[in-house]
């Protein structure tokens, strides 16, 4: 470490000129082309941004995923370097090797709620070239947090001085979103690669690699500016899906702007700005009811855990619960358009890849499992999405195969959950209510022999819930729709349904 900081204080670094213009950098592996087509489609629908994007693979993606990333407006490259690059490494190296001097590195599951290029604008990046925003942990958490805790080791290696009253010690940083520009800090980009392909670095004192920047800045007392504002959660609570628990959120995280900046304010008490969403990994739409901010300063904890997929917050004195529809509704708008874009763009690109004949079954799998339900399994997942292609590529989707089911359909599921079937008259279906996919799908006529099944059952509903999950239907009379809801090979529920309107 020590003969390594002393070569890079004399090290060369790229001179002017070197990297041009800005854009926006992604990286990953089949499993992420998906939510970067999504996300990259908020980013050019909603906000009208025409910045170049690349998305970065250490050889992971093959033709028919850089054929989808390409149609969404980012371009394929591949890190050209040794290495075996594991755990999220690949984003320091990425951000290093692109073209751009100004970076806008975006998670593939990151959805910005305003235009990349106010960042690029804002007061904080043009005086400190760097910004980053903070994680839900701090110094006083006990189950999280340890990378901002005075023991940790890291501090003595690097010879930091720690500072509880510094947020860039006392509180873990989280890098779904950074601006940096690479030109200014060549330096800190160098020691946060160094740190983040440490495995003693990352898997003991800094768990995970997000932090290497963190300790990068601080080192090398780089400029920065890190938001003021500790993250929230934005969701709806789990009674409003069937459960029992008020005090659980559907995890997303929502990053903020500090209010009255270039973003404005939320109104209210001029609350802070949602800047944009963390962790939306697969479609399902609905779940941006309320936010739930927490008033403890960076470097304590929030009232806050995680229970399994699951946030369990804390009580009302605790934090402040933002209604959305109610006290801030052009919050709620604002999400609610991104969320539209989003589920418009995985669906399309979903589309377009069910009907090109080029996609391969085990192509497909990849691209598409983040949409797996997780009570399906690996071999179920790929037998359904290997019948849903049989029956789409074989045009069992005439409308005079699927005509009959044509109408508005209120579907009660036996374990209880309520929505609405808009069938049109090709058997295109779009769910009014919760659902855990794209809520968008197409009725299919089949024969038994493909997908076997009960007596009476005629045709097949894919693409409306997570992957792996679909459903046989029948029509028991003029008005009454019978259907099985499959989770792969296992039969998980049935519902009736009645006809509400021709």
């Amino acid at each position: 470490m020590a003969a390594f900081l002393k070569a890079l204080a004399t090290a060369a670094v790229p001179p002017p000129g070197e990297f041009e213009g800005r854009g926006i950098v992604m990286s990953g592996g089949p499993m992420h082309v998906m939510q970067a087509v999504a996300n990259l489609r908020v980013v050019r629908a909603m906000h009208g941004s025409s910045l170049r994007a690349e998305f970065w693979h250490a050889f992971e993606l093959s033709p028919v995923h850089c054929r989808v990333l390409l149609e969404a407006g980012a371009e394929c490259r591949a890190i050209r370097l040794p290495g075996v690059y594991v755990a999220f490494q690949t984003f320091v190296p990425t951000i290093m090797l692109s073209s751009f001097r100004h970076v806008i590195w975006l998670d593939t599951d990151a959805t910005l709620l305003h235009p990349p290029e106010r960042l690029l604008e804002s007061q904080a990046y043009g005086d400190t070239g760097a910004l980053f925003w903070p994680d839900h942990w701090g110094a006083g958490c006990h189950l999280w947090g340890q990378s901002a805790r005075p023991d940790n080791v890291i501090w003595h290696l690097l010879d930091i001085d720690y500072d509880p009253q510094d947020p860039a010690c006392s509180h873990e940083a989280e890098l779904s979103l950074m601006v940096i520009d690479k030109e200014r800090h060549w330096r800190a980009l160098c020691l946060a690669n160094y740190l983040s392909t440490r495995h003693f670095m990352t898997d003991r004192l800094m768990h995970g690699t997000k932090e290497a920047f963190r300790f990068a800045r601080k080192k090398l007392n780089a400029s920065s500016w890190l938001s003021p504002v500790r993250p929230g959660v934005v969701g709806v609570a789990t009674s409003l899906l069937g459960t029992e628990e008020d005090d659980v959120f559907m995890p997303l995280m929502v990053q903020m702007w500090p209010a009255g900046g270039e973003f404005g304010s939320a109104g209210h008490g001029r609350r802070e700005v949602p800047l944009y969403v963390h962790q939306k990994k697969k479609p399902g739409r609905g779940l941006t009811q309320s936010i739930i901010t927490f008033p403890a300063p960076l470097g304590e904890c929030a009232p806050m855990r995680i229970t399994r997929n699951l946030f369990a917050v804390g009580a009302a004195g605790d934090m402040v619960v933002w209604d959305l529809a109610r006290d801030f509704p052009d919050i709620a708008a604002r999400l609610d358009e991104a969320d539209s874009w989003w589920e418009l763009g995985w669906r399309e690109a979903r589309d377009r890849l069910l009907d090109d004949a080029r996609v391969s079954l085990e192509d497909l799998a990849a691209l598409l499992s983040p949409e797996k339900g997780p009570k399906v399994s690996r071999r179920g997942f790929q037998s359904v999405l290997a019948r849903e292609l049989s029956l789409r590529r074989t045009g069992n989707s005439s409308a005079a195969a699927v005509s009959t089911f044509e109408g508005v359909w209120d579907v009660r599921y036996a374990r209880g959950l309520e929505v609405a079937y808009v069938v049109d008259a090709t058997g295109g279906v779009v769910v009014q209510g919760h659902t855990d996919g794209v809520g968008v799908g197409r009725i299919y006529r089949y024969r038994r022999a493909v997908l076997g099944g009960g007596e009476g059952f005629t045709h097949a509903l894919f693409g409306i819930q997570s992957a792996g999950k679909w459903e046989r239907l029948r029509l028991a009379g003029p008005s009454l729709l019978e259907l099985e809801h499959w989770a792969g090979e296992t039969l998980a529920d049935t519902a009736t349904g009645k006809l509400r309107s021709p």
